[in-house]
């Protein structure tokens, strides 16, 4: 476990997250030792997550775009897009 972890298990406590550093693209530990663990964050849900709450998907290549278009199906499905800068 790291030692700068923390764990919340209330949606008040959704205030106390980095956004800055989760919505930025700037991935690698030159941007500072914690900012990967920090954007890799999990998000746990408890039974039941609605479809419709999926708002994107982000995918390295073009292989793995036409692979996950290819599950998807239906009018509600959501966007998939390349994003090879979310990986390192």
């Amino acid at each position: 476990m790291l030692d700068y972890a923390n764990f919340y298990g209330r949606i008040e406590d959704i205030d106390k997250l980095n956004w800055d550093i989760i919505k930025s693209d700037k991935w690698g530990r030159r941007y500072g030792p914690e900012r990967r663990e920090m954007k890799q964050a999990e998000c746990l849900v408890f039974k039941h997550l609605p479809f419709a709450a999926i708002i994107g998907i982000a995918v390295m290549n073009e292989m793995m775009l036409e692979k996950v278009t290819d599950i998807l199906t239906g009018s509600n499905k959501p966007d998939v897009k390349i994003k090879p800068n979310f990986y390192f």
